[in-house]
């Protein structure tokens, strides 16, 4: 009996082909996520430095409605930080300073603390803050953008300083 040594050779051929594709496909699968982790790390790194993460820099409401700000505020210092939060109105449609200062107490709703301490944040703990933007259907308020910053203020700062951190962003009235 003799064996057909062809037919083996051909076997280990296709073998090695199978395992040196495999290896390849492996490969380039590792890399591909080794490269989305390495993004999303990145993401979440930018993220946590920040001491304000806002949920939209454009916020599109309708006059008569109102939609939901979640805000969050983030310690990076290594002391206590007793704060508290405020909108700034900066300009209306017409680009103009904006003229109604009153309207900010109207279109943000959200709490401040009663007493001078303001709210208190401990070193590397973060606070979620939710605050209502209603839009009332007054006859002054002009449809387009408006721009508005929003600062949070360290109390046991004083002068330039008081201001921990800010956000500019704009209000889309439709």
């Amino acid at each position: 009996m003799q064996l057909n040594k062809r037919a083996s050779l051909e076997i280990s051929m296709q073998s090695i082909v199978i395992v040196v594709l495999a290896l390849i496909i492996l490969g380039l699968g590792l890399v591909l996520i080794r490269g989305l982790f390495k993004n999303n790390q990145n993401d979440i790194d930018e993220v946590t430095l920040q001491k304000i993460s806002f949920p939209n820099t454009e916020i599109y409401v309708d006059k008569g409605t109102s939609t939901l700000l979640t805000i969050g505020i983030m310690n990076t210092q290594d002391k206590d930080l007793n704060y508290r939060m405020k909108f700034i109105a900066v300009s209306d449609p017409n680009g103009n300073l904006f003229g109604n200062p009153d309207a900010l107490g109207i279109w943000f709703k959200y709490s401040q603390p009663t007493g001078p301490q303001g709210y208190v944040l401990r070193p590397g703990e973060n606070d979620v803050r939710d605050i209502r933007l209603e839009m009332p259907t007054a006859l002054g308020i002009l449809a387009g953008t408006y721009s508005f910053r929003f600062e949070v203020t360290d109390l046991e700062a004083f002068g330039i300083d008081a201001i921990y951190a800010q956000k500019d962003f704009f209000v889309i009235v439709r």
